[in-house]
């Protein structure tokens, strides 16, 4: 899920190099430097939020956003010639990022695509598994190192990590269900 994102990222925020007509030479570099920026920014997050959880004597594990669940049913099915198969789920997160950068021209960028999952079976310890506040507080400590990372790209006067990292944190503060 962490290369998948890294690479979903990357063509999301270097489909528009800003120049008016595609040079793949120019574009080629812009993904180069993109796909260094986008993997330094989310392995930030990833790294600071499986070492706090750690502390916590957890684990932190990545997905990416998708939906298993269509209408109101619970166990959806699609039936054919009798043979009823389960609904595999379908990445959301990819598709909506995708089609956001495709329909504004790489104007816009959708950078909801992934969520973690922290799981625990502590003994010993009041709660047995993770709290709500304690994963509150990996989350919050993911984030506080992308503002972090957006201070030191702004003193390098790195105007793409700047961008990236900035729509990384909007994102990721949103209240969305499953991010």
């Amino acid at each position: 899920a962490i290369v998948i994102t890294i690479a979903v990222l990357t063509l999301v925020f270097s489909f528009n190099d800003g120049n008016p007509k595609l040079i793949w030479n120019l574009w080629l570099r812009n993904l180069a430097y993109v796909f260094i920026i986008v993997s330094i920014s989310f392995l930030t997050f990833v790294f600071s939020c499986k070492l706090i959880a750690r502390y916590y004597e957890s684990k932190v594990n990545f997905r990416l956003a998708y939906i298993s669940r269509f209408w109101f049913n619970r166990q959806a099915t699609i039936e054919r010639a009798e043979i009823p198969k389960p609904v595999r789920k379908i990445p959301l997160g990819i598709i909506l990022a995708l089609f956001a950068t495709l329909a504004s021209s790489g104007k816009f960028f959708l950078t909801s695509i992934f969520s973690f999952d922290s799981s625990t079976s502590r003994l010993g310890h009041r709660w047995r598994n993770v709290t709500q506040i304690e994963e509150a507080k990996i989350a919050f400590v993911g984030l506080f190192s992308l503002l972090l990372l957006l201070s030191i790209f702004s003193l390098l006067s790195s105007e793409k990590g700047v961008i990236i990292t900035t729509w990384l944190i909007v994102w990721n503060l949103l209240p969305l269900p499953n991010l």
